[in-house]
């Protein structure tokens, strides 16, 4: 962990707390970010290559 890209920021949303929180967990992805709301929570991260594979065409994300 890097403490200077540790941030996190939350307010208040019908009754309940939502925080966004980067630079705790995922550090080797581009980016990610924790939103937490009342009892749930979800993650999204983002990777990026640096070189260009449009070649590949389209590689579908299913998701369950």
């Amino acid at each position: 962990m890097i403490p200077d890209r540790m941030q996190s920021t939350s307010l208040e949303v019908g009754g309940q707390t939502l925080s966004f929180s980067t630079g705790y967990i995922g550090t080797l992805a581009n980016a990610t970010v924790v939103a937490q709301y009342g009892g749930s929570m979800v993650i999204a991260s983002v990777l990026m290559s640096k070189a260009d594979k449009t070649h590949l065409g389209l590689l579908p994300l299913p998701l369950n």
